[in-house]
């Protein structure tokens, strides 16, 4: 199911630029929990509007500090979002699925790593004003064999 919801997603955003009736730019930040690790995140995307479909791709980057007293980490995230389009363009509620893939780093005084994850999940936007979106996300980060609970909140700013 996995592989089909990124194929599918894929699909979207390759053929969105074609059957888009509009085109914006977004730029965003927050706050994501990953089985107890805070990061904050800082997020640009370009989102398509259809009839009642939007999509979205975009990249987050996060960063942890001090996930102990004495490691910090970091992640760069390709991200791709589907969604519905409920209400009007001035009161707007945006629920959606969405995948990624990125790369995670850690430091610490025992050496340092690199690991790919995958993240598939669900969220919802909500347009509180013209041009700014809250969000909130659920899903499953994915790391080799491991499985964490990730919840995220952010604030967005459309162009």
């Amino acid at each position: 199911m996995k592989q089909t919801l990124l194929a599918v997603a894929l699909l979207t955003f390759v053929t969105a630029p074609v059957m888009a009736s509009e085109t914006t730019y977004a730029l965003g930040a927050g706050v994501a929990d990953i089985d107890g690790l805070e990061m904050i995140e800082f997020k640009g995307s370009v989102v398509s509007d259809f009839e009642t479909l939007w999509t979205s791709i975009g990249a987050t980057y996060s960063i942890a500090d001090n996930l102990t007293s004495y490691m910090d980490g970091n992640t760069l995230e390709a991200n791709a979002k589907l969604g519905i389009r409920v209400g009007n363009e001035g009161f707007e509620f945006r629920p959606y699925l969405a995948a990624t893939i990125g790369r995670a780093s850690l430091d610490s005084p025992f050496g340092d790593s690199t690991e790919t994850f995958t993240f598939f999940g669900f969220g919802a936007e909500f347009q509180i004003q013209q041009h700014f979106v809250i969000s909130a996300e659920y899903g499953q980060t994915n790391q080799d064999e491991y499985e964490f609970d990730t919840t995220r909140i952010n604030f967005t700013y459309k162009f």
